[in-house]
C-alpha cells in the first residue's frame, strides 16, 4: 500500500498507525529504497513524500491452554 506523508506525520505515528512497533519496519523495507536515497535521514520527512506501507504479518507464539504464559511486548521508544 502507498502512503502519502501528511502535515505532523513521523515515521515513529506512522508506523503505530498502521500497527508496526517500530519505524524501521517501514523506512528499511525494500519498497522504500528510493524514499531512503531521496530523505536519507529518517527524521526529516516532509507532507507528500511517498511511502511503502508493507503488510502487516500477525505474529503467532505456540502456548498451550491451562497454563500461565508471559509475553512480553519489545518496541522502540520514539
Amino acid at each position: 500500500m502507498r502512503y502519502f506523508v501528511q502535515q505532523g506525520d513521523c515515521l515513529s505515528s506512522i508506523a503505530k498507525h498502521f500497527g508496526f512497533g517500530d519505524w524501521r519496519t517501514i523506512y528499511e523495507h525494500p519498497g522504500n529504497s528510493a524514499f531512503r536515497q531521496l530523505r536519507p535521514n529518517p527524521n526529516l520527512i516532509f507532507p507528500n513524500d511517498e511511502l511503502f506501507i508493507p503488510e502487516l504479518s500477525p505474529r503467532q507464539d505456540p502456548a498451550s491452554t491451562g497454563a500461565k504464559h508471559k509475553f512480553v511486548l519489545s518496541g522502540v521508544h520514539a
